[in-house]
């Protein structure tokens, strides 16, 4: 970002204020006085920055140089902010401008804040693009479903929502879940994805994948950030009920533990207590026996 400062001799003592005043916040800047022969100069110096501050006086609007910098900007689509204690002529109202140099430093910050985004995410997509890569779902869904967490990270740089799907509506959550992808779960449930997200085409959660895959180490993730333990899936399974289904003995105990529900029934009007009878789970059995007698207890 460089933003070119153009001033006329009476501002003179402003237009280095200001580049003072950006130069200390980070923010490049050039000043440029506008003389005789202004046209030389600024030829090629127009072309090399990417923002632009004017400091004329009242007179200066119907002045050249003004009108040429503001058809500048109006046909490049660089910014263009006018300081300007006394206000702006009507056919120019369409511009930002400040009366402050307060409001003009705010509104540099502002927009340097919005420039390095700009910047981040056009800088990313050109790295997908190197990487033979399209900004599209189906692609940040492929590299979730194979554990490419860097090129994961870049895709959100460049834009893409941490609650992507791909075209079978399968959160990149729990893509990550029934990968194995620890640190790429991690990743997800930091930058704010949709834990409890339903996939499209098994109807679970990131929890009921992990349950179902046996991902002992990823459950234990999920029901720290607050999974929901009892959520159902179409035909009624809970994580706990499929954990118990599937013999994983380890996520079913930290279910339990956590204080998931033994007594929730399945489509088939079977709990995740008559299931551990079922397939004479007797550690299960004992767990959620001793968890009732305990809760019936602190009633």
């Amino acid at each position: 970002m460089k933003v070119g400062i153009i001033c006329v001799p009476s501002r003179e003592a402003d237009g280095t204020l200001f580049q003072e005043l950006l130069s200390n916040k980070g923010i490049f800047a050039d000043l440029l006085h506008v003389y005789g022969g202004w046209e030389k100069q600024i030829s090629g110096w127009i072309e090399s920055c990417t923002h632009f501050m004017v400091l004329p006086e009242r007179t200066d609007f119907s002045a050249s140089w003004f009108n040429y910098i503001a058809g500048f900007c109006n046909g490049s689509g660089r910014f263009l902010l006018i300081f300007s204690p006394d206000g702006l002529p009507p056919h120019f109202s369409g511009f930002p401008s400040v009366a402050e140099p307060g409001a003009a430093l705010a509104h540099w910050l502002q927009e340097k804040e919005a420039w390095e985004k700009a910047e981040e995410i056009r800088g990313a997509k050109e790295s997908l693009a190197a990487a033979g890569l399209f900004f599209h779902p189906e692609d940040l869904s492929r590299m979730a479903a194979a554990g490419e967490q860097e090129t994961v990270e870049l895709f959100m740089r460049a834009g893409m929502s941490a609650d992507t799907r791909n075209r079978r509506g399968v959160p990149l959550l729990s893509l990550a879940v029934r990968g194995g992808h620890k640190h790429l779960v991690e990743y997800l449930l930091s930058i704010g994805c949709d834990i409890d997200a339903e996939s499209g085409d098994r109807g679970n959660t990131a929890l009921m994948d992990a349950a179902a895959e046996g991902e002992v180490e990823i459950a234990g993730i999920l029901v720290r950030a607050r999974a929901g333990l009892d959520v159902a899936s179409r035909n009624g399974q809970t994580a706990l009920i499929l954990a118990v289904g599937q013999g994983n003995i380890g996520i079913a105990s930290l279910l339990i533990q956590a204080g998931a529900a033994v007594d929730m029934r399945d489509s088939l009007g079977m709990s995740a207590y008559d299931y551990a009878k079922l397939f004479r789970h007797e550690e299960l059995l004992a767990l959620m026996e001793a968890r009732g007698i305990r809760e019936a207890r602190e009633k």
